[in-house]
């Protein structure tokens, strides 16, 4: 089993317990260089150093979050973990203070490897399986079932032994939170099995002792299970002990569990638990066990967290019926997995297992009525003759044929809930899991179904798939080409098993040559197809697309065309000329038929497939012309949408005005600097798929406007990269376009990407670029001199750099409040020069300026360097005074890289001002501020700390 993952349903488990005292009781030590980790129990590191204990409970809470998943955990899915859905207003500054304090235990030397990286906006524990107990456990009771299934009892009972022997007590004990409570029920029930599985054929080989304090000390550490109970008297049986076995069942649970009941009831009366059973009563012949479940899937890989949200749901106790509804798009693996898990479980359901195809999006036939397939399912019970003419009459035959037999029913590709309710049992004796492409929403809601959203693969699933049908040996030869190959195959099983069996077909060729294949992004659905209609990529989507509306239709198809990572309606509205309204109710109702993928409070993903799905339809309906007419409406609404927010969060920018909407949906609007910072986080990704975009249509205009008026964001939030590549976009189309004013507005956006990255030369060679082109309005040579400037300041050449910002300010006599920002790099070359008197009041200044008219994030960068001037002047309380103002503006701008900084300076005023501890949780703070932003500065910081 894999250890958990961070998708946003709640994970699985990876072990189980023997408790304290146990024979063969050991914790996980540091192997190989790498921390060990220590979850089977009370949560322990060590880092080389000897096992100790993780921290406070919040800190060990965040550890276990990230031990128990393999790969990326998200910010919103570690904030639950820990608090739940209702997290404090300071979580996420919590977390980030947990991690810094992690990062120290984990890697206590500052050359030493990075175990706790930044991902997103989350963190990934890099670790070896052999230094994580759950893992170690897991992987040795697998072991140990293989080797006993292959009658080795020896070796498998040493494995078990070993695996038993990791568990030290209750694991996770004393870890907060609904994540670790789940885990520790979860984990317990593992252990439990693990116990099981061993007792048996230890107390076969003897001696019972060892297994009567085996079990004792799994009882302990998971008690008043009737399971452990029942070996525990057939152990103490074994060993002669049959006083103790008595006193044990005195209290023992006997209601919860027939076998139990049985074994306590043979004990009163005498009788030896090893004896003979009386054969029993012959009973006629029955019909046959019913066992319909399709072959199972060849390579059939990952899914281990859905697995296992079947497998509890399995476990559930109670007097419900149970179902699962097992939704998501077509070829996302719903009735592989659904097979699988049967296959899996079939022995659980001695009554039988029943399969029907209810055909919900076949295109050859209508969906299967339900009478038709209820007749079905009685035929397979053995009620063959004369069955009820009427729905109600079969429906009424086939609950009371069920009722109180352990079945397991896959009903597959149901099209909606009214299809599907005539076939759930009355009882909760059966098991009844249902596939569909829509939600099936009703049945969760008024009968109580569970449902088990289904999404594409991760990329190790995929990658595994693909070794399992083309050969692991050709996967490790080009492991680039078949990363690359997955990904093109949107990591969808269905997909990737399509080319997969074509690609083992053509064994002579690599993987690369077959990956440049399939490049070409409209050739991908013709070459994924195979001669089974049934099982070709582009008519198993075609399914779900013929029975929409044509409004709907339409929607799906420009979706399909929108070209960022994920949408919204408002766009969508503008290019469809349709209300807002009526657009998000339309992208609810694809998302039911998965269609479309929820990603957020009115946020939708295209899966990489139907994207091109939608696209090949769109082409056919609207032509090329049309579709870049859709395009240019969709760039006028952003662009409009970009220029409002931008308003908003750059003050000094002065007034743009937006084009005129070519739709009637109007641009958004913003009422404050907050809501427009959060669109442009929203819309990150999106932004720079839309330069790209109006890049390769060739609308230059567009792709220059929307990449100047993205940088206010860009700068604000510290997005380096995307400011680079977007204003290395606009300066080609600004040349394509023969505009020299809009050039050198590119030209001058990216030296300011070069200055903030500390790219110096670069960003004069821009400058030079500039000036090539003639001379711009003052205002632009202000700001020009002023990055011109800065750059020198960069480069050391201080004394050149405060002559030139003398000058520039001398050609401003109208004072206008752009001129704060070359103030502010003067004040900063006369504190290099010494001259604090005269850096101080430039500073003052700049503040003043940037206050007036809400410059958030210059007034930080102002009292940054007022606080510097304080500590040079000997003034730590006032330093510290100024650096908490600035690190209270930058968090207010919603500034990562402002805030970093702050707290970096703030940690030397604190530390000057005689307070070492609050000095170091700053320096904590800055540290994972710079290496979310992936900021040279990190490794200095975190060289400091370790210091």
């Amino acid at each position: 089993m894999a250890a958990p993952t961070g998708s946003t349903t709640r994970p699985e488990p990876a072990a189980g317990p023997v408790g304290p005292g146990a024979p063969g009781s050991v914790a996980v030590t540091a192997l190989g260089g790498a921390p060990a980790v220590s979850l089977l129990g009370d949560v322990r590191v060590d880092a080389g150093t000897g096992p100790g204990s993780a921290g406070p409970p919040m800190r060990r809470a965040l550890l276990a979050a990230l031990a128990l998943r393999r790969g990326p955990v998200d910010r919103e899915e570690l904030l639950w973990s820990l608090w739940g859905d209702d997290p404090p207003s300071s979580a996420t500054r919590n977390v980030q203070t947990y991690v810094a304090a992690l990062r120290r235990l984990l890697e206590p030397e500052p050359t030493a490897p990075r175990h706790l990286l930044t991902v997103g906006t989350g963190y990934e524990l890099l670790l070896p399986d052999e230094s994580v107990d759950v893992r170690r456990f897991e992987r040795l009771r697998a072991r140990g079932r293989d080797l006993l299934a292959a009658g080795d009892v020896e070796a498998g009972l040493a494995a078990y032994d070993a695996a038993l022997g990791l568990w030290r007590g209750e694991p996770l004990a004393h870890v907060p939170g609904p994540f670790a409570a789940d885990q520790r029920t979860l984990l317990l029930d593992w252990c439990v099995s693990a116990a099981e599985a061993w007792a048996l054929p230890a107390l076969e080989r003897g001696p019972a002792a060892a297994v009567v304090d085996r079990v004792r000390a799994v009882s302990r550490v998971a008690p008043g299970r009737p399971p452990l109970t029942t070996l525990l008297l057939r152990a103490l049986d074994a060993d002669g002990r049959r006083a103790e076995a008595l006193a044990e069942a005195a209290s023992a649970p006997t209601a919860a569990d027939p076998e139990l009941a049985a074994v306590v009831d043979r004990l009163r009366r005498g009788v030896p638990l090893d004896a003979e059973v009386p054969a029993p009563v012959v009973a006629p012949p029955r019909p046959a066990v019913p066992a319909q479940l399709p072959h199972d899937v060849h390579s059939f890989v990952g899914r281990e967290a859905e697995t296992e949200r079947l497998r509890a749901r399995l476990r559930a106790t109670g007097r419900a019926p149970r179902t699962v509804v097992l939704h998501g798009t077509g070829g996302v693996g719903k009735t592989a997995l659904a097979v699988h898990f049967g296959h899996q479980v079939a022995a659980d359901f001695p009554d039988g297992t029943l399969y029907v195809d209810l055909r919900g999006f076949a295109p050859e036939a209508e969906p299967l009525p339900a009478a038709e397939a209820l007749g079905a399912l009685l035929r397979s019970l053995g009620d063959g003759e004369e069955l009820p003419s009427t729905l109600r009459e079969l429906e009424a035959a086939y609950r009371t044929r069920v009722a109180g037999k352990r079945l397991l029913v896959l009903l597959d590709n149901a099209a909606s809930a009214e299809q599907v309710r005539p076939m759930l049992p009355g009882s909760p004796e059966p098991f009844v899991v249902v596939t569909s492409r829509n939600t099936l929403a009703e049945l969760v809601v008024r009968d109580g179904a569970v449902p088990l959203a289904l999404g594409a693969l991760d990329e190790a699933g995929a990658l595994e798939l693909l070794a399992g049908v083309v050969g692991a040996d050709r996967v490790a030869a080009e492991p680039a080409a078949a990363a690359a190959l997955t990904r093109v195959c949107g990591l969808l099983p269905l997909a990737l098993r399509i080319f997969a069996e074509q690609a083992a077909l053509r064994a002579g060729e690599t993987l690369a040559d077959l990956l440049a294949e399939l490049t070409p992004r409209e050739e991908r659905l013709d070459l994924l197809s195979t001669s089974d209609a049934a099982e070709a990529v582009r008519v198993v989507m075609s399914w779900s697309y013929a029975v929409l509306t044509p409004e709907l239709a339409e929607l799906f198809r420009v979706a399909g065309a929108f070209p960022g990572p994920d949408l919204t309606a408002p766009p969508l509205a503008a290019v469809s000329g349709r209300p807002v309204a009526q657009v998000e109710r339309g992208l609810r109702a694809l998302a039911d038929d998965h269609l479309l993928e929820r990603h957020g409070p009115g946020r939708y993903r295209v899966h990489d497939l139907l994207r091109l799905y939608a696209v090949e339809r769109l082409a056919a309906e609207v032509g090329p012309a049309g579709a870049r007419e859709l395009a240019v409406r969709l760039l006028d609404w952003y662009l409009a949408t970009a220029i409002a927010a931008d308003v908003r969060l750059s003050p000094f920018r002065g007034t743009r005005t937006p084009p005129p909407p070519a739709g009637p949906v109007r641009p958004l609007e913003f009422a404050d600097y907050t809501a427009a910072r959060d669109w442009g986080d929203a819309e990150l990704a999106n932004s720079l798929e839309l330069i790209r975009l109006a890049d390769r249509i060739d609308l230059p205009r567009h792709a220059c406007e929307l990449a100047n008026t993205m940088v206010g964001y860009y700068y604000i939030r510290g997005h380096w990269r995307e400011w680079i590549e977007a204003l290395g976009i606009a300066i080609s189309g600004a040349v394509r376009l023969g505009d020299d004013d809009v050039q050198r507005r590119a030209r001058y956006n990216l030296a300011g990407a070069y200055l903030q990255t500390e790219r110096f030369a670069e960003c004069l060679e821009q400058c030079a670029a500039i000036d090539r082109l003639g001379e711009g309005d003052p205002r632009f040579e202000l700001m020009l001199g002023n990055v011109r400037a800065a750059s020198l300041l960069g480069l050391g050449r201080t004394e050149e750099a405060a002559r030139l910002l003398s000058e520039t300010l001398a050609r401003d006599p109208e004072r206008s409040p752009a001129r704060a920002i070359p103030l502010a790099n003067l004040g900063e070359a006369y504190t290099r020069l010494g001259e604090l008197t005269r850096a101080l009041a430039c500073h003052e200044e700049a503040l003043a300026t940037r206050l007036s008219v809400g410059d958030l994030i210059g007034a930080s960068t102002s009292l940054l360097g007022m606080g510097a001037l304080h500590l040079r002047m000997d003034k730590p309380d006032r330093a510290v005074q100024a650096l908490l103002d600035s690190r209270r503006y930058a968090r207010d701008s919603g500034s990562p890289r402002e805030e970093a900084l702050a707290n970096a300076a703030l940690g030397d005023a604190l530390l000057a001002a005689g307070q070492d501890e609050l000095a170091r949780d700053c320096f904590e703070q800055a540290l994972t501020g710079f290496e979310r932003l992936e900021d040279p500065r990190a490794q200095a910081m975190r060289a400091r700390l370790g210091g």
